[in-house]
């Protein structure tokens, strides 16, 4: 397809805009006007070549609808050499802020795409980017480190070990930023649970900050900056949550402290919006339960109760531990 100006097709949402647009430059667009048809690597490339200078505002709309599986599995199969090609510019600032985000959501799709973005230079770019001043690259980064510590499995746990990721959670753990530091100390917390690479996590001085942080946060006030964030709109799926569970049962106190505060949350919003029989499939009832009856913990047991009673759940008395 031949057409007069790439700027006047350009005009409207960046990218979806392009989606129109039948063939770019002899390659495939998207089918029907679909993100999902889509080969976003090539529609990436082509908007580079003809208009770069509206890079940025499509790459925005990349990273919005990345918040979606099927899109991230698009991304994943077609375009993640052209964000990690771009994630090599570390001079520009307002390009880093959506490749950030864009890496953020994409170090959750799967173990072997995290694999692949950390021996490809995207890990190496997220950490590069924790000495950001801008408040919006650190929430990425900070939430790109908590999703590979929760989704890339013990081998990249331990890759994330091996670049030192550990030591640069140390400084988003004092972030101004409460999301920033309630991330970071997610992802210290996830890989703390990793025998393999305890001794050196607890040797980054990261981890003994968990606890009093969780302890100063109100759960209701934190839940309202939650959902004021677009990537949290909506709390958290069954798949994520699941993964709390298995915190919950940990037998670190970090991790315990964490999973439960973070379901405290997770039970307000979903009493919100009716779903928290969501909270009771994945098993996290029982797993309560018994932080209220045998942890020793104030923080941890009284984040329990709250997230039971928020659940309709009985709340248990505590049992002795003798």
């Amino acid at each position: 397809m031949e057409f007069d100006s790439l700027d006047t097709i350009l005009t409207e949402t960046p990218l979806l805009s392009l989606l129109k647009v039948k063939e770019l430059n002899n390659s495939v667009a998207p089918i029907g006007g679909s993100i999902v048809g889509c080969d976003l690597g090539v529609l990436l490339v082509n908007i580079f070549d003809l208009a770069p200078g509206r890079l940025t505002g499509c790459l925005t709309d990349v990273s919005v609808i990345c918040i979606a599986p099927p899109p991230r599995d698009r991304l994943a199969r077609t375009g993640l050499g052209v964000i990690l090609d771009l994630a090599k510019d570390r001079d520009d600032a307002q390009l880093a802020r959506v490749v950030t985000g864009i890496l953020q959501h994409m170090f959750k799709h799967t173990e072997e795409t995290s694999y692949l973005l950390i021996t490809n230079g995207g890990l190496d770019s997220i950490l590069y980017w924790c000495r950001s001043k801008d408040s919006t690259i650190l929430r990425h980064c900070a939430i790109a480190l908590a999703n590979c510590a929760m989704h890339g499995g013990n081998a990249n746990q331990r890759l994330m070990i091996e670049k030192k990721a550990a030591d640069w959670l140390f400084p988003l753990a004092f972030s101004k930023d409460q999301l920033v530091r309630f991330h970071a100390c997610l992802a210290i917390t996830v890989l703390a649970t990793n025998k393999e690479i305890e001794k050196e996590v607890v040797r980054s001085g990261t981890l003994e900050l968990v606890e009093p942080f969780i302890a100063s946060l109100h759960p209701e006030e934190f839940a309202r900056n939650w959902l004021e964030s677009t990537d949290n709109s909506q709390g958290r799926t069954a798949y994520d949550l699941q993964r709390l569970v298995q915190l919950l049962d940990s037998s670190t106190i970090e991790a315990q402290c964490m999973a439960a505060f973070y379901l405290c949350v997770e039970a307000g919003i979903k009493l919100k919006q009716r779903k928290t029989q969501i909270l009771h499939e994945i098993g996290a009832t029982q797993s309560l339960k018994r932080l209220v009856s045998y942890s020793g913990n104030v923080t941890i047991s009284n984040l329990a109760k709250k997230a039971l009673h928020l659940m309709g759940e009985k709340v248990p008395r505590r049992l002795s531990a003798t």
